[in-house]
């Protein structure tokens, strides 16, 4: 239970609204087809699991048009393949919501079970070895023609449709945070809609290698026993991420959009599969940036750094919510998912040589 959805006796019990964000790992293919999987089944609609079947029975027609559960999703923050994943089942939010034929009953087979090293890997050996020594232009690299193979496997494609329009004209799908990692200076690049850093203000950290935002509050500071440990202190009222490098930045006031498959991909640089993603700022009348994106589990092994920073910043607007009046008739009550693919040991531990 939550105490702030606490009611006095004689009033009825408040309506939980779940307020669900969800961090996923890296993996590769097997961590894109895992979060797309945990996702389907946990947030999906469908029927009940059977009892010696299928745990996630496929959902039937007239469900698919129900979001019901995927609502309570507020945030999805992924790195590396969980990127990916997420951005496959964002395509399939699109898609159930318009009626296309891409969604169907086993979209996570059929967004996933694709061979993307192949191409990539023949462009690099017969094009872009050749093109390092002849100097001859091309239009692509070998992660377009990953995000290609990924597109082309939904038949509509919604993986290919602006990361800005979708989050924009789609009120079912959740905020997309597409973890990558600045090459040069080592900040988490920021590909999401969100414009989460703003001009740092005295005392807040500037650089990137700051653990500012996770340090326990010092002793005598407030905070140091009023709040449980594992509340980060506030950083300001606009700084959600700091010291973070935003790919809003970079758009020109959003006057251009990165597809899904671009965006999830510049965070699943993976080392010598893909090239280090360059997105560079040519807005008339404004600074001209350059960022350099590599996999995002670079800094976070997990995706749920930035879910920390963000609930921080949530904390005090659930609470105001859940102490108004006028919300009486429903309490939000924040849940985090980690989604992780490895596996567990069941071998038991060796028992050591030495005391």
């Amino acid at each position: 239970s939550d105490p702030s959805c606490a009611r006095p006796a004689e009033a009825p019990p408040a309506r939980p609204v779940p307020l669900v964000v969800v961090a996923s790992t890296g993996g590769g293919i097997r961590s894109a087809y895992w979060t797309a999987t945990v996702l389907d089944c946990t947030f999906g609609v469908r029927p009940a699991p059977e009892e010696n079947g299928d745990p996630c029975p496929p959902p039937t027609a007239a469900q698919q048009a129900d979001h019901s559960r995927s609502d309570a999703l507020f945030a999805l923050s992924g790195i590396s393949g969980g990127s990916v994943g997420m951005a496959e089942y964002a395509a399939q939010l699109v898609a159930s919501t318009s009626g296309s034929a891409s969604s169907r009953p086993d979209w996570v087979r059929q967004a996933l079970e694709v061979d993307g090293l192949s191409p990539s890997g023949a462009r690099w050996l017969f094009v872009e070895v050749a093109r390092s020594f002849l100097q001859f232009s091309g239009p692509d690299d070998r992660a377009a023609v990953l995000e290609g193979s990924f597109e082309r496997r939904w038949p509509d494609r919604e993986l290919g449709r602006g990361l800005f329009e979708v989050e924009r004209t789609n009120p079912h799908v959740p905020l997309l945070l597409f973890n990558s990692t600045s090459v040069t200076d080592g900040c988490r690049f920021n590909v999401s809609v969100l414009n989460a850093n703003v001009e740092p203000a005295a005392g807040l950290p500037t650089t990137c290698r700051s653990n500012t935002p996770f340090d326990e509050p010092a002793p005598g500071q407030p905070g140091r026993d009023e709040e449980p440990l594992s509340r980060a202190p506030r950083t300001t009222a606009g700084s959600v991420l700091p010291a973070t490098r935003d790919v809003s930045d970079l758009l020109c006031r959003q006057r251009v959009d990165l597809r899904l498959s671009t965006a999830s991909l510049l965070s699943a640089r993976f080392p010598y599969v893909n090239p280090a993603g360059r997105v560079a700022s040519r807005c008339p009348n404004g600074p001209q940036r350059v960022v350099h994106g590599v996999d995002g589990g670079y800094l976070d092994t997990s995706g749920a750094s930035p879910l920390v920073e963000l609930m921080t910043a949530l904390e005090p607007l659930v609470e105001e919510a859940n102490a108004d009046p006028r919300n009486a008739g429903r309490c939000v009550i924040p849940f985090m998912v980690q989604i992780d693919n490895g596996f567990d040991d069941s071998s038991p531990p060796r028992k050591p040589r030495r005391p």
